[in-house]
């Protein structure tokens, strides 16, 4: 598209497949990291089990999603806020508690990568009184790759290397590449610590 001018459906459209596409592939390699940790699985098979894994690791994490928008669509029709700070609130409240189930429960992907079945109630019975090494030991892990792309992020604006000046194919694909570096490391320490 021109400058100022929205981009076209079809180029949004294969935006959102693109993203559709990446998460499914971050997905796998959460499921053959939580494999290789937990029972010292090689490379292959590069979809373990017929890829039922995956597929049940999709499908707690739509019902996640999906339970997390159904609580915050409940919230809104019971609650009508009529100010920003009452759509604030109820938003906030809803990430909190959404955010402290999802790590209560997070224990069941690594068990679903094992091949075991989906069981949400001994995934929140496992993780009773582990909250917090649940969510911190993942968390501290993430540390050191976070304080590296603030420093590749200094240096990037010390030398003058601003979205401004990033026009050229050849710094987006440069720059493409950084994130996915980046994205797949995170992917790599965080799965590794839950497992």
């Amino acid at each position: 598209p021109g400058e100022g001018a929205p981009p076209s459906h079809a180029l949004v459209f294969a935006a959102n497949i693109a993203s559709l596409v990446n998460s499914l592939i971050y997905l796998a390699l959460i499921v053959k990291i939580h494999r290789f940790v937990l029972l010292r699985e090689g490379i292959t098979p590069l979809i373990p089990l017929g890829g039922k894994p995956l597929l049940r690791a999709v499908g707690v994490g739509l019902l996640i999603t999906l339970a997390l928008v159904a609580v915050l669509l409940l919230l809104f029709f019971v609650l009508r806020p009529h100010h920003r700070g009452g759509v604030l609130f109820i938003v906030s409240v809803a990430t909190v508690v959404w955010f402290y189930l999802a790590v209560r429960i997070s224990l069941v992907f690594p068990a679903i990568s094992t091949g075991s079945r989906i069981d949400l109630r001994g995934a929140w019975h496992d993780g009773k009184g582990h909250f917090w090494r649940l969510f911190g030991v993942p968390f501290v892990a993430v540390l050191p790759l976070v304080a590296c792309v603030i420093v590749a992020l200094i240096v990037l604006g010390i030398a003058g290397i601003t979205p401004a000046v990033v026009h050229s194919p050849a710094w987006l694909v440069l720059l493409a590449a950084g994130q996915g570096v980046s994205n797949i490391v995170f992917t790599l320490i965080t799965s590794s610590a839950v497992a």
